[in-house]
């Protein structure tokens, strides 16, 4: 994929990442891509942050794919991210 001139790749801030969100209220589910973002922007692989979220993977899998997850698997997934800050910015 060739740039223009001029035009470098997209870097995104954290207050543009976070502005997306994470969640989606009104269907109660993650927004996949953006968990799958905050994840690995934290240095960790699906299976590193199911064990430190106390997780089983597949409730993780389940919630980078958008599918609805209970309210206590949301909750663990929030304070562990919370507990990590970002090392990068990742982008699809």
């Amino acid at each position: 994929m060739a740039m223009a001139a001029g035009e470098g790749p997209r870097i995104d801030t954290i207050e543009q990442e976070s502005a997306r969100g994470l969640w989606d209220a009104a269907s109660g589910a993650f927004v996949g891509a953006s968990l799958r973002r905050s994840i690995v922007a934290r240095g960790w692989t699906v299976p590193d942050f199911a064990r430190a979220s106390r997780l089983d993977p597949g409730s993780v899998y389940a919630a980078i794919h958008g599918r609805r997850v209970r309210d206590t698997t949301a909750i663990r997934i929030f304070e562990t991210l919370e507990r990590r800050q970002p090392m990068m910015v990742v982008w699809e």
